[in-house]
């Protein structure tokens, strides 16, 4: 699933974690710089490739990233706050 290009917020997080099986997800906005608490909300989905665009890469977002144990790929895009 990918969420990009959109004005994705942190509260869009929970209806993301109602999806208990998804294994890919990449998320961005250009517009909304991300807290982090996205990925503290989705941390227990199953996820294995994660990617981080515009201002959803940030420092507080890769280390949410990084406590998600099934992660085996993070690729951050035009993240300007990394």
């Amino acid at each position: 699933l990918w969420v990009v290009h959109a004005k994705f917020t942190d509260a869009v997080a929970p209806s993301l974690a109602a999806h208990k099986h998804l294994k890919r997800l990449g998320i961005g906005s250009s517009l909304v710089t991300s807290s982090g608490q996205a990925l503290a909300q989705i941390g227990s989905l199953p996820l294995q490739e994660l990617e981080l665009f515009d201002k959803q890469a940030t420092d507080e977002a890769v280390a949410f990233a990084a406590k998600i144990p099934s992660l085996r790929m993070l690729n951050i895009s035009y993240g300007p706050a990394v």
